[in-house]
């Protein structure tokens, strides 16, 4: 009795071990059929796309293999893009008149990315480019050349500028509250502290899910544009949080005498600081905001 105790004893542990070795071999092979059956889907997803897409694509895809990408057909062709009533409108697509910033560096905007062709754009009798906002620096219009290369998704497939074409419709999975939270920290927006309208009962990341769900819009597009057009906001080192004093956002009255509100910056343009505030007001109570 005493041996056969002793034998069971010592093949339980084995049996365990033969079990557990199994198991893992099955998560293996398990992952291995995961691993392949990802493969082969995303080959078929990159044959949607133009062949000229496709290395930087996979490339993308092997640095991040949880990254999805979906091709969005325009249904227009590249002339019809680029057209004197699409992108190559006159004002629609401005540059830099003098100098251009890119990546946190700036240089001297090329001449060639400044429109001479597009009636209205050039000023022959001043040989001058025609300033269409920002004051005598200014912007003015864009050549085919330039807006030929920023519109080709080619040129932006790459780690850092693939974002640009992050889907912009609403997506409660992915486009969280608390996504919201962390990325307003250290803002005006800040969740800890900031409500809508100073004494408003929502915070800004509540009101961005709303709105995003109605609208179908994503509240990440809209928290990231809303920091870029109106900045973090100003440190105030005494309540050690970040205010935003920006008279479009602030509210400014409007011919009718009712307050406004223009946080995007929608048609807030013009050479003097006045002219600014004024159009954008204008603008926001067209819309009745």
């Amino acid at each position: 009795m005493f041996e056969i105790c002793k034998n069971r004893k010592i093949k339980l542990p084995i049996i365990i071990i033969s079990i557990i070795a199994m198991l893992l071999v099955s998560v293996f092979e398990l992952k291995a059929s995961i691993d392949v059956v990802a493969a082969t889907s995303f080959e078929k997803t990159l044959e949607l796309f133009p062949e000229s897409y496709r290395d930087s694509l996979k490339a993308l895809h092997d640095a991040h293999p949880n990254w999805s990408f979906v091709p969005f057909y325009t249904e227009m062709t590249w002339s019809e893009a680029l057209g004197s009533n699409a992108e190559m409108q006159l004002s629609r697509n401005l540059v830099p008149n003098v100098t251009m910033g890119i990546n946190g560096k700036w240089f001297s905007t090329p001449s060639s990315w400044k429109d001479t062709a597009i009636s209205g754009s050039f000023n022959w009798k001043e040989n001058a480019w025609v300033i269409f906002d920002g004051g005598s620096g200014g912007w003015v219009q864009a050549s085919q050349t330039a807006v030929e290369y920023v519109m080709d998704p080619r040129n932006w497939l790459t780690e850092e500028n693939i974002f640009e074409f992050e889907m912009l419709s609403f997506n409660s999975e992915y486009q969280t509250k608390d996504l919201l939270k962390k990325m307003m920290d250290d803002t005006f927006m800040d969740c800890d502290y900031a409500k809508v309208g100073g004494s408003g009962s929502k915070t800004y990341a509540e009101v961005l899910m709303e709105a995003g769900e109605k609208y179908n819009v994503s509240p990440v597009h809209l928290c990231a544009r809303l920091i870029q057009e109106k900045g973090r906001g100003t440190y105030n080192s005494t309540t050690n949080k970040y205010e935003l004093k920006d008279t479009l956002a602030t509210g400014v009255k409007g011919t009718d005498g009712i307050t406004y509100y223009n946080f995007f910056n929608i048609g807030a343009s013009g050479a003097t600081q006045e002219a600014i505030i004024k159009n954008g007001t204008a603008e926001a109570q067209a819309a009745g905001w």
